[in-house]
């Protein structure tokens, strides 16, 4: 049976041929699915860089905290700076978020408790900043 298959597809010419052509189109469709899917990725890779690139540069790049005495100072903006100065002494307490990436490479967000809440959000070493805050809201209070 495989015999007179492979007599019939190798005597007539025609068939040979539409058997190649449809080979080719399924390679060349198969490489062009390929080089569209590598597209995709590489696109949604991109934007995905683009946009942690983006919030980084917002978080970090244009926001800054600097603690002096019992006022913890904010600066925000990039070419345009806005400075706020927020009294520790109605700070009753102190919280800290970090996700997986921020415990990775040692960033977070530290949340000052009092009659509202103040997020500081991208501090880098936020244990550190928690402490700080902590230790002198228990001075506060004991003192």
């Amino acid at each position: 049976m495989l015999r007179m298959l492979l007599a019939l597809i190798i005597t007539d010419v025609p068939f040979l041929i539409v058997l190649i052509i449809i080979l080719v189109a399924q390679i060349q469709f198969a490489l062009y699915f390929i080089i569209v899917s590598l597209f995709i990725l590489y696109a949604a890779k991109s934007t995905v860089f683009a946009y942690l690139a983006y919030q980084i540069l917002r978080e970090w790049g244009s926001t800054s905290y600097f603690i002096s005495g019992t006022m913890l100072i904010c600066t925000e903006g990039v070419l345009e700076q806005d400075e706020h100065v927020i009294d520790l002494g109605g700070i009753q307490g102190v919280e800290l978020y970090q996700d997986l990436v921020g415990m990775v490479l040692n960033f977070g967000e530290v949340v000052l408790i009092g009659r509202e809440h103040i997020r500081l959000r991208g501090i880098e070493s936020p244990r550190h900043y928690e402490g700080v805050i902590r230790s002198f809201i228990e001075e506060k209070k004991g003192g």
